[in-house]
């Protein structure tokens, strides 16, 4: 019997088992269900990787947000097509603000280029589960970084090091940190801003909720730029960046 098989049955008849069986199936189960996920994630990776042109379908979506496993807080499909989009038209390097699938996806799609994936994640766990997951799926183009959040008084950002980043950004992936955190994603701009190359391009996630849309509205009045809102069931920002100005400071590089 191979893994889906079994793990089906389980689903679909464990009120068949005693207790004690039930323990050993369960194991076997979730043991069978992580097999599956990790060859569901291997074939989409390699679809992504091996297309001259590849296209997020939503069997490919499916594929991807199965085989991740944690479907409540990937990103969803318009913002992932968005980064189908850009990221291997991009001419500089990408900044990802929170790991995941998105990490992913991206290094599949940048895979043998030139253009390098910094990955920031304030989370030692998932900091953990995206470098490993890099690591086996050889994404060489992917740098996942710990980053523990740090408090600049008005809000808090990833606390960064002078060699972290490289001052050639050109696409930002914002999707952390936690809509919790103080200030939201709002300092991404106030640290980053020297970082990023004229004309860089900002995707922010989850754009139907209010503190992001206040967020990149504070952003265009200090930094400038301009913003089209993309998407329509999960509606994502796509903000473009105006040279940097002579008074852009940063509290930290």
């Amino acid at each position: 019997m191979n893994a889906g098989v079994f793990y089906s049955v389980f689903e679909n008849h464990s009120e068949s088992w005693n207790e004690s069986e039930c323990a050993v199936l369960r194991t076997l189960a979730n043991e069978a269900r992580e097999k599956l996920q990790s060859a569901a994630l291997t074939i989409a990776l390699r679809q992504i990787r091996r297309s001259a042109q590849p296209v997020l379908s939503e069997p490919l979506f499916d594929l991807l947000a199965w085989g991740w496993g944690n479907r409540a807080w990937i990103a969803e499909i318009e913002y992932l097509r968005a980064i189908f989009a850009h990221a291997r038209a991009t001419t500089g390097s990408i900044l990802e603000c929170g790991s995941g699938l998105s990490t992913l996806v991206t290094g599949a799609l940048i895979d043998g280029g030139d253009t390098i994936l910094y990955a920031l994640e304030h989370d030692p766990v998932w900091y953990e589960k995206a470098r490993a997951t890099v690591a086996r799926f050889r994404l060489s183009n992917v740098r996942p970084l710990l980053t523990p959040l740090e408090d600049f008084g008005e809000f808090c950002w990833y606390g960064l090091k002078e060699t972290d980043l490289p001052h050639d950004i050109s696409l930002v992936l914002c999707d952390g940190p936690p809509a919790k955190t103080k200030g939201g994603r709002y300092g991404l701009l106030p640290i980053l801003r020297p970082r990023l190359s004229p004309g860089a391009l900002i995707l922010v996630d989850d754009y139907k909720r209010a503190d992001e849309k206040g967020i990149v509205e504070r952003w265009l009045n200090e930094f400038g730029g301009s913003v089209t809102v993309m998407g329509t069931q999960y509606p994502y920002a796509l903000v473009n960046m105006q040279p940097a100005r002579e008074n852009d400071s940063a509290p930290r590089p």
